[in-house]
């Protein structure tokens, strides 16, 4: 059974959320092989004039890849406004919880492998930057990886991405410390079916 929730983070209007719960089969040595995970996610932040950004999309990684992505899903960065808007290329990975029980990476970020533990904040070198047109969206994904190696065991809890976007009014990407920055909280409420 599927459950989805959908509202939309309007940013301008100050703190929203956006939200799509999903229904995982993941099995693991403590837990029945029946179980299942229920993820929502929910995207919020402070105000930043004509964006707004939700989570869309959540569904399964493909299954075979030597990753081992968990889940996607993806974020929908729409342009309210009649001015283009560039994003500059903000991408990260990085470990959710106190202890390291969920990574969250967005497009082209993942992990380096270590021979006991994976380490966070890898992308690949390609540069992301982009612009949303007037009242148009661009999408893109984030991927969450769980039970890697040197990660604990994924619990039931609310987990949060918090990465920073740093845009500009135009279609020239803001230079480092230029433009204007917001931090989105992108939160993983995941629970046992």
């Amino acid at each position: 059974m599927r459950t989805v929730l959908w509202l939309v983070c309007l940013i301008a209007a100050g703190c929203g959320s956006a939200a799509r719960t999903h229904t995982a089969n993941t099995p693991s040595a403590s837990q029945p092989a029946a179980a299942e995970w229920n993820v929502e996610v929910t995207v919020g932040s402070l105000s930043a004039g004509p964006i707004t950004v939700a989570a869309a999309g959540l569904r399964p990684a493909a299954a075979g890849v030597d990753s081992r992505p968990w889940m996607q899903h993806e974020l929908v960065f729409r342009n309210t406004g009649d001015t283009p808007v560039t994003f500059a290329d903000t991408r990260t990975s990085r470990f959710l919880g106190q202890l390291p029980r969920l990574l969250a990476g967005d497009e082209g970020c993942g992990y380096e492998k270590r021979t006991a533990r994976v380490i966070p904040g890898t992308c690949e070198s390609y540069l992301d930057a982009f612009t949303v047109q007037p009242h148009t969206t661009v999408r893109r994904t984030v991927t969450l990886f769980k039970e890697l190696p040197g990660m604990q065991q994924l619990v039931p809890g609310t987990y949060v991405f918090g990465r920073q976007i740093r845009f500009a009014m135009g279609s020239v990407a803001p230079d480092e410390g230029d433009g204007r920055a917001v931090t989105l909280n992108v939160r993983y409420a995941v629970s046992l079916g």
